[in-house]
């Protein structure tokens, strides 16, 4: 979904490369252990737009609603 590049640091305790994305309706979305970061805090971002890449670690990610995570999988849209 469309929204705001919160953070976008290479050294989150834990996490590493990480980009959260503020969809400006209370929810965020992380993005953890990417090998590159392609956006910048502040940028606009639409839905698909690339915003890192990853390489041997398996990326985190995970949905937030203010400061506690969701169920991810209850919030994905099904195909």
């Amino acid at each position: 979904r469309s929204g705001r590049v919160a953070v976008a640091t290479h050294r989150l305790s834990g996490w590493g490369r990480t980009v959260v994305v503020d969809h400006q309706d209370g929810y965020l979305t992380v993005y953890a252990g990417l090998d590159q970061i392609l956006v910048n805090p502040g940028a606009a971002m639409r839905q698909g737009m690339p915003l890192g890449t990853t390489g041997a670690r398996a990326l985190h990610f995970e949905i937030r609603f203010g400061s506690g995570p969701k169920n991810t999988l209850a919030l994905l849209p099904v195909e």
